[in-house]
């Protein structure tokens, strides 16, 4: 993976790509799907890296990020976060990879689903965890302007530069409504098509990424609700 357009993410130019809320983004209990392909290209002891979350300038709702599990081992985890700010998951959301976990220069994709009250992290399109678990992820955030899709770092005065991502993303998708992976499955190797039945209206930002806002005017948009993040050329 890797041969078209990805983004490039430098912690020393403090890059992160952000994307205004929408209250038909908020997971709340909602089924949903967040995938993407990354590569690192650094992965030192004791830090953290963002690759995709939803934040104000204090608090999340999720965070996608590369931590270490055990000295010197990588993997992705999943937290989430509920209207008083209780963290679910920690580290229990996570990919499992003995050592050496995740290598430097290598494409990986990872998915979060969640499908009723089951919860379940793919990495290449093996599951890797799953768990049962009745949540409402954060609400009250709601069409808040100070509320941002974020990727490549989480933009939070309480979070150093430690925590930015370093190396590339490609093809990040959040999809809300529907699960999309139960079960192991075939990492998509070309850009996610739109979702069917086709969209009625299709709406697009240029923020550095091309924002495709797929959604069926003729059910409730929760039910079908994508984002879809592909190179611009």
């Amino acid at each position: 993976y890797g041969v078209g357009l990805a983004y490039r993410f430098e912690r020393t130019n403090r890059q992160l790509i952000q994307i205004p809320t929408n209250e038909l983004t908020l997971l709340g209990s909602n089924s949903f799907c967040i995938e993407t392909w990354f590569r690192s290209t650094e992965l030192m002891p004791g830090n953290t890296y963002t690759i995709a979350g939803r934040n104000n300038n204090t608090q999340a709702d999720f965070l996608l990020s590369i931590f270490e599990s055990s000295a010197g081992i990588f993997n992705v985890r999943f937290r989430g976060y509920d209207d008083t700010n209780t963290e679910y998951f920690s580290n229990t959301l996570s990919t499992v990879l003995p050592a050496p976990g995740l290598q430097v220069n290598t494409w990986y994709h990872v998915a979060v689903t969640r499908n009723g009250n089951e919860w379940r992290i793919f990495l290449n399109g093996q599951l890797q965890q799953t768990i049962t678990r009745e949540v409402a992820l954060r609400t009250i955030f709601g069409s808040n302007s100070s509320v941002f899709f974020s990727i490549g770092r989480v933009n939070n005065s309480s979070f150093t530069d430690l925590t930015a991502f370093v190396g590339n993303i490609e093809d990040i998708r959040f999809t809300v409504g529907i699960p999309r992976y139960i079960a192991n499955f075939s990492a998509p190797t070309s850009p996610y098509p739109l979702s069917t039945p086709r969209a009625k209206s299709i709406k697009e930002y240029y923020l550095t990424l091309t924002v495709l806002l797929d959604v069926d005017s003729s059910i409730t948009p929760q039910d079908n609700y994508v984002l879809a993040y592909h190179a611009a050329s």
